[in-house]
């Protein structure tokens, strides 16, 4: 049999992160698959975009639709369901299985559970199956009976899992894993003293773009000086838009699309402004950096926002006026940045890449194993 596949599905940036972070820290030979790149492109755009979009629009029935499937399958028809409709539609993935006997799949999305737990039941599939959860909050779509092992971000969510009948040998608490270039944050770290203007990292992709200029609006109008580094991300449409965006003297503001130097914008900063998500959480965790989360997609962002509060480490504001006097509450006085700090240091897991990697390595005696050589599909990359 083959070692192993980490297996996402790419739904926003976090589930592909987190495979990637994983792979990186492996120091044996392991595919990356992205399981929608077997899908049809309907169905492709439904679970990239659909959900996210629901999200950002129309939070009252993406909570209804979070609610409405935050069951266990045993108990809900619906869920089962749809089980069978993406296991139906993700028929491509058994041939690519078939091709490719792994001796272990980690899924760090709950997409490929159902086809993987009937791909078993067939016979086809013979290896392990583990899950990374993403989120500081747990939708009972990831809760199968064919899961072997549960990697999850913190000790409520392994309570939540127990409190599910799995049984607690399955259950490692490890924390997100995050990328090496993240996790030497956190050994490396060098905080500035209190400084001024105060420097403010503004994540903006997936906020709705009217929210972000109302933010940038409302910041201008505190009259304390400002420093905001605005990542647009992959909104090319908030950057034209900025473009031509006039702040007021104060706010000294410097707009950019992908940031690939993302690590070193945490380091220089003094506080994040971003959605609740769960992977660029834990990556300013490790940075020691405050969050003023915004923007949540309910529920599933909205629980991140709530433990990232429990542990002192961010702040959920929903409206634009919320994060000014946040950043305002902040300014006046620069220790509370201090503490902050020093609470997300001590919520962080910088090594949950590194722990999940030897778990693996260790029960399943994957490095030494020869690569695998089959010519994968384009699904899979790096």
């Amino acid at each position: 049999m083959q070692p192993l596949g980490v297996l996402y599905a790419q739904a926003g940036n976090g589930h592909r992160s987190a495979a990637l972070a994983i792979r990186e820290a492996l120091s044996a030979p392991a595919a990356l698959v992205d399981l929608l790149g077997f899908a049809p492109s309907w169905f492709r755009a439904l679970v990239s975009r659909g959900y996210e979009t629901l999200g950002e629009r129309a939070h009252r029935p993406c909570e209804a639709v979070y609610r409405v499937t935050d069951r266990l399958r045993e108990e809900s028809a619906l869920v089962r369901v749809l089980d069978r409709v993406s296991t139906g539609v993700l028929e491509p993935f058994r041939r690519f299985v078939e091709d490719n006997p792994f001796r272990e799949i980690l899924c760090t999305h709950f997409l490929p559970l159902p086809l993987l737990a009937r791909l078993r039941a067939e016979g086809l599939y013979r290896g392990r199956l583990s899950v990374c959860v993403t989120d500081f909050g747990l939708h009972r779509f990831w809760v199968h009976p064919e899961v072997d092992r549960y990697f999850c971000a913190s000790t409520s969510v392994a309570q939540q899992l127990a409190d599910h009948r799995v049984p607690p040998e399955r259950i490692r608490v490890t924390g997100i894993p995050v990328r090496r270039a993240f996790r030497e944050l956190h050994r490396n770290l060098r905080r500035p003293g209190p400084a001024s203007p105060l420097r403010v990292l503004f994540c903006a992709s997936s906020i709705p773009e009217r929210q972000v200029l109302r933010m940038l609006e409302t910041l201008g109008g505190l009259g304390i000086p400002l420093r905001v580094c605005l990542v647009a991300g992959r909104s090319r449409s908030l950057l034209e838009k900025l473009r031509d965006y006039r702040p007021s003297p104060l706010l000294d503001l410097t707009r950019i699309g992908y940031a690939s130097d993302l690590p070193q914008r945490m380091r220089e900063a003094d506080l994040l402004v971003t959605k609740p998500g769960g992977l660029v959480a834990s990556e300013a965790l490790c940075a020691g950096l405050p969050l003023v989360l915004t923007s949540p997609i309910p529920l599933q962002e909205t629980l991140n926002a709530r433990y990232l509060e429990s542990v002192g480490a961010g702040h959920l504001e929903t409206e634009a006026k919320g994060v000014a006097r946040r950043i305002a509450w902040y300014r006046e006085d620069p220790s509370r940045v201090i503490r902050a700090s020093g609470r997300a240091l001590a919520a962080a897991r910088p090594e949950a890449a590194r722990n999940i990697a030897q778990a693996l390595e260790e029960d399943f005696r994957l490095p030494g194993l020869p690569r695998i050589a089959q010519k994968l599909p384009e699904a899979v990359g790096a």
